[in-house]
């Protein structure tokens, strides 16, 4: 199974940056989307990952690649 974010070269027509990272409870990760522009932060969270998939990681609107992607 695989389970795929694609993202646009911007949000809104500004920059951003994507991280992925455990949440506070521990099981979950979330991917926060944060707008160096406004400072404002979006995050969705993805219940029961982080102790089964140890998925980690970074991107921004700089680089070629827009996609998150993990494989369970």
């Amino acid at each position: 199974m695989s389970t795929v974010f694609d993202m646009p070269a911007t949000a809104a027509g500004k920059d951003y940056v994507l991280d992925i990272l455990p949440s506070a409870n521990g099981w979950d990760k979330e991917i926060i989307v944060h707008s160096p522009y406004t400072g404002q932060n979006v995050s969705v969270t993805l219940n029961g990952v982080n102790s089964t998939i140890p998925i980690a990681g970074n991107t921004s609107s700089m680089s070629m690649g827009h996609r998150v992607r993990y494989d369970s």
